[in-house]
């Protein structure tokens, strides 16, 4: 496994533009058979999949019910293998949404267990409204009353988490339980996760790391993550970080990429294993390639500024940039990618979508978009003027101890356009700020001891 010459990414949306045309997309792109986008397949237009929802919106289809049933079983099947193994299923749902998505939605709607499993999916991780989310909840509880094993997983999460339900624990639980007498590996990998870590008061966590290992000779990449993080943090077990290597190297090889992930860390800083920084450098990249977010936004930053083994090559920085945002959600990348369309670096600068960007990146905690975002509503770009919202947003930022915020905020303490003017406030802000280190705090601070 040799990562460390340039590589392109499998779902990197190219940057080159050519006319498209609806035969041209089903040709290039779609599977002739089922008309589905492989999981694995080259790299797509960044403008392909909006295309690809219009289509779909203007010649739907329809079906009769053993069409239906055979084509929903078959999405299910790819995506029960991928929540098997721990390969990014969203991935799958957002590379597939254009053209399949009403195929679930007609499968869900007629009642079949796997189209209302797919199309739960795809409301939580393309659309990802509240209400969609809350929709998906009812969904995974209609397939789980069918017996369909991955909506058992997902409502029981829901019930420990409280998306669309009450939180349950017990009720949690029990659904889990089920799997686990039906001798379906995911759910037994997931009644070992809620021992150890999910049910804090009542959970047996020696009864976790057996289900976990009982999940983890059946197939399941999860498993043995979750083995990694039992053996890293003593969950349940004696600590041993060379255990926890050991079972990420084995849920590496079987696809999850979290556990490529951490054994990049692992590699890089010699835990459980002999300091290796070319084997942590293969583990970046494939962690990427098997759909972790983090990992292909650092593969994007590290091909923009060379070194780590890689090139400076920043046509595949942007490539995977616009991987981890557009496909993968990471919060991170869509502010950096933002940030690109604010200085016109890989892009045509264009103000509005960097606004898009930082917005879909605030949305998700990213303090750096936060931030960015608020000047955005304070200067006019790419949005009209918002100085009520700008100072919500800094206050947003300050709470995460955002110390540019501080800066900024008591910037406008100090000039008073936009309220009246609080030297007391500022200098607050701004001894808060150069206790976290921040330059420019520090800077206007003994500028204001010689108003």
């Amino acid at each position: 496994m040799n990562r460390s010459k340039s590589h392109t990414p499998l779902l990197a949306p190219s940057t080159e533009t050519h006319p498209i045309t609806k035969d041209a997309v089903s040709s290039a792109f779609l599977c002739s058979g089922c008309k589905r986008i492989p999981c694995s397949d080259k790299a797509i237009s960044a403008v392909l999949l909006p295309l690809l929802a219009l289509w779909s919106a203007s010649c739907g289809k329809n079906y009769d019910r053993a069409e239906l049933i055979a084509e929903c079983k078959q999405d299910y099947k790819e995506v029960y293998q991928l929540n098997l193994v721990g390969t990014s299923v969203k991935r799958f749902f957002k590379l597939n949404a254009s053209n399949r998505s009403d195929l679930w939605r007609a499968g869900s709607r007629a009642g079949i267990p796997e189209g209302q499993f797919l199309h739960a999916e795809y409301l939580r991780k393309v659309t990802g409204s509240k209400s969609d989310r809350e929709r998906a909840t009812k969904l995974y509880l209609k397939a789980a009353e069918q017996g369909n094993p991955l909506a058992i997983v997902r409502y029981a999460y829901s019930q420990f988490s409280g998306i669309g339900t009450p939180v349950s624990l017990e009720e949690s639980r029990q659904w889990l339980s089920k799997l686990y007498q039906e001798d379906d590996p995911i759910g037994i990998c997931d009644l070992g996760a809620h021992h150890l870590w999910r049910d804090k008061n009542s959970g047996d966590k020696m009864l976790g790391i057996k289900y976990l290992e009982e999940a983890l000779e059946k197939g399941s990449g999860w498993a043995g993550y979750f083995l990694g993080l039992a053996y890293e943090d003593g969950s349940g077990v004696a600590k041993d970080v060379r255990k926890a290597a050991e079972y990420n190297q084995q849920a590496s090889k079987m696809g999850n990429r979290n556990a490529s992930r951490r054994l990049a860390a692992f590699f890089e800083e010699g835990i459980g294993v002999v300091t290796d920084l070319n084997k942590s450098r293969e583990y970046v990249a494939l962690a990427a390639d098997q759909g972790n977010g983090e990992m292909a936004h650092l593969l994007a930053v590290r091909y923009e500024r060379g070194g780590y083994g890689l090139p400076k090559d920043p046509r595949m920085a942007l490539q995977w940039c616009l991987t981890a945002a557009t496909v993968l959600d990471h919060p991170a990348a869509m502010r950096s990618l933002g940030a690109r369309y604010d200085e016109g670096r890989g892009v045509e600068k264009n103000l509005e979508q960097a606004f898009q960007w930082y917005q879909k990146a605030a949305d998700r905690g990213e303090v750096q978009a936060i931030f960015n975002l608020a000047h955005y509503y304070l200067e006019g770009k790419g949005t009209r003027k918002h100085p009520k919202r700008a100072i919500d947003l800094f206050n947003q930022a300050i709470d995460k101890d955002f110390a540019p915020a501080m800066n900024s905020l008591g910037v406008i303490h100090i000039e008073g356009n936009h309220g009246d003017r609080n030297l007391g406030k500022a200098r607050e802000l701004w001894e808060r700020g150069a206790k976290l280190g921040d330059e420019n705090c520090r800077h206007n601070l003994l500028m204001l001891g010689r108003m």
